[in-house]
């Protein structure tokens, strides 16, 4: 009976008892700051990657951790605007080809915006034809 019980104990050891290694330690604080980083914001990637790089830069994480953190974060919609990259990263500056792309694609450019307010406000100032 002694031995069903030192087995149970064992067995139930709380995560708090078990000896902590680098490694172990590592992966808990890697899976504590990814935690923190909200789902990208496609309407507003810069301001996604300021809060992104406030959240990853004291934690001096490796441009590869940031890139594989970044993918993590990413919807379906959004992941299949970078498959290229995603499908076949590059050797090295992963984070910055991805921000790069991702910045490229889903941020307005001043010109765009200054084009889109301007459309805006024509169709605003159309009458609809219904009787």
């Amino acid at each position: 009976m002694n031995t069903q019980y030192g087995q149970a104990a064992q067995q139930s050891t709380p995560a708090a008892m078990v000896p902590k290694t680098e490694e172990s330690t590592a992966i808990i604080s890697t899976l504590s700051v990814a935690s923190k980083i909200p789902e990208f914001w496609p309407e507003n990637p810069r301001l996604w990657f300021y809060q992104v790089e406030a959240i990853l830069t004291p934690q001096k994480t490796s441009e590869a951790n940031k890139y594989f953190m970044i993918v993590a974060k990413l919807s379906k919609d959004v992941i299949q605007q970078v498959a290229d990259i995603v499908a076949s990263p590059p050797e090295s500056n992963k984070y910055e080809t991805l921000k790069n792309r991702l910045l490229q694609i889903y941020e307005e450019s001043e010109t765009r915006q200054i084009q889109k307010l301007i459309s805006e406000i024509e169709l605003g100032d159309q009458k609809l034809g219904i009787n």
